[in-house]
């Protein structure tokens, strides 16, 4: 399959109480990561969608875990994420305040 580029803007911080690596895959890991005044830069101008983190939690061997959360923008975010022997598994929502509209939609997978 092929991905379209996309240019996205922010700063992004990193957050570790703890991590363990055994082959280049995480361990064991505590922390956090935060995307701070994301945006995606589109053909129009900056998009802003706002600020996100994502806080992780794995012990020692077993699958690591994580939880989306929306810190503040437009963009509503959250989902969950786990990590095991290599493979990543994603459940996201979202929802966004359209201006023209006044309303919120809503997509979840």
């Amino acid at each position: 399959s092929r991905f379209a580029p996309v240019s996205v803007v922010g700063m992004f911080n990193l957050q570790l109480d703890r991590l363990q690596l055994r082959q280049g895959l995480p361990y064991s890991a505590l922390g956090r990561l935060v995307w701070h005044d994301g945006g995606w830069q589109s053909v129009r101008g900056l998009v802003p969608l706002g600020s996100y983190a994502l806080d992780f939690e794995q012990e020692p061997a077993e699958v690591l875990q994580g939880q989306v959360i929306t810190l503040s923008g437009p963009l509503q975010a959250g989902g969950s994420l786990e990590l095991k022997d290599g493979a990543m598994r994603w459940t996201y929502c979202w929802k966004v305040k359209m201006r023209w509209m006044g309303n919120y939609r809503q997509c979840c997978l």
